[in-house]
């Protein structure tokens, strides 16, 4: 590993490593470079390239869970450069469910490389619901800007509908009944018989 990034507190002394360092390193050698030190989910963005794994750990180099409920985040990219799936792993390198409740999420993009589906699976590949309710969003677009998120259920049914009018998102207004309707039938069941 390359850093430390940030200071760091598993280790007694560092010797910081900037990022342009960094970059003249990742370029200068034939082999992934990994940039360790300091670094976690709200100051990754410096650096360049693609994170491949996030790991997890405390001051004592033990293997820890996130916040997020997980230990080790991976990534794969399409061609083009973007994010195509994240997964989430245990302690002890088991697939896991992060705290939004899905393992992985898949990411689909159209021919001008805009995301237009993102999708989530459980630890056997299956289709699950996120703590959110939704399994998949399913994005429209217009030129360079996002028209239209419209939310799946695992089921295949859509739990609600948003569309941009240059200014905010507006909810689809079927979706928002459709979904405070289930909600009050959960809440309060009612006999028909």
């Amino acid at each position: 590993g390359v850093g430390a990034i940030y200071p760091t507190t598993t280790k007694v002394v560092t010797v910081r490593t900037s990022p342009e360092t960094l970059d003249e390193i990742t370029k200068a050698v034939p082999i992934p470079v990994n940039a360790i030190g300091g670094l976690n989910k709200d100051n990754i963005d410096i650096l360049k390239g693609n994170v491949l794994n996030r790991s997890y750990y405390n001051e004592k180099d033990t293997p820890m869970l996130s916040k997020d409920g997980y230990h080790k985040e991976t990534g794969k990219y399409t061609s083009f450069g973007e994010i195509a799936e994240k997964a989430y792993w245990g302690v002890d390198g088991s697939p896991i469910m992060c705290n939004e409740n899905y393992h992985r999420e898949i990411y689909e993009y159209n021919s001008d490389q805009k995301t237009v589906k993102i999708y989530y699976l459980d630890t056997k590949g299956k289709a699950v619901n996120c703590s959110s309710g939704y399994q998949s969003i399913k994005f429209e677009w217009d030129g360079n800007v996002v028209t239209s998120r419209k939310y799946y259920a695992a089921n295949g049914s859509s739990v609600y509908a948003e569309s941009w009018n240059g200014s905010t998102w507006v909810a689809d207004r079927s979706t928002v009944l459709r979904t405070l309707m289930t909600e009050l039938n959960k809440s309060c069941p009612m006999d028909m018989g």
